[in-house]
């Protein structure tokens, strides 16, 4: 049997945003935030669909989910590990507000695919740079032809405040919680 570690096991934070973690981080996330209003304004002017939907838009919106993900474990390994850290709330804040962002986007994008003809669509997914996207592309695009689109939008809409405060809520209820560790030499409360 091995012998139990001194501390509390921790996560290397490090491994996610080398460096000083505060900067990295901020600097991604800025460069995230920015990236994501240029196209949302070019979703925002763009007319035609067929033209807007190509390889970099698709790879730039999974490369972003992948970030905000990673963000998102990143804060919350943080808020486990130090519930008091002083980067929890404006980073809490962030995060939530970009995985809004990308809902928006990602509907959007829908809305476009399902606009479509299917000779439109077709070619679309004819193109060799958007062949590794068809399954996610075809999926959005069954999504938004759905009978049940507008409740599902419905739901999108509400899920975002309703998931914040679940998670509020589960953030407050776990940084309460106190664990008992009994060994033979004295009793921690952790």
């Amino acid at each position: 049997m091995k012998p139990m570690a001194d501390g509390p096991t921790r996560w290397d934070l490090h491994s996610l945003y080398p460096g000083e973690i505060e900067v990295t981080l901020s600097k991604e996330l800025k460069e995230l935030e920015v990236a994501l209003t240029c196209l949302s304004d070019r979703f925002q002017t763009s007319s035609a669909d067929f033209d807007l939907i190509n390889e970099d838009q698709l790879l730039f919106l999974s490369q972003s989910v992948r970030q905000i993900e990673k963000a998102d474990s990143f804060y919350y390994c943080l808020s486990a590990e130090t519930p008091g850290h002083p980067i929890l709330t404006s980073l809490q804040s962030r995060v939530s507000s970009l995985k809004v962002r990308i809902r928006t986007l990602l509907s959007d994008l829908g809305h476009r695919l399902a606009s479509m003809s299917d000779d439109q669509f077709e070619q679309l997914i004819h193109q060799p740079a958007i062949r590794p996207f068809i399954s996610e592309i075809s999926a959005l695009r069954e999504t938004r032809n759905s009978p049940y689109r507008v409740l599902e939008d419905f739901a999108a809409e509400l899920a975002v405040d309703g998931l914040k405060a679940w998670e509020d809520l589960y953030i407050q209820l776990r940084n309460k919680l106190e664990v008992t560790v009994h060994d033979e030499a004295n009793q921690k409360n952790r």
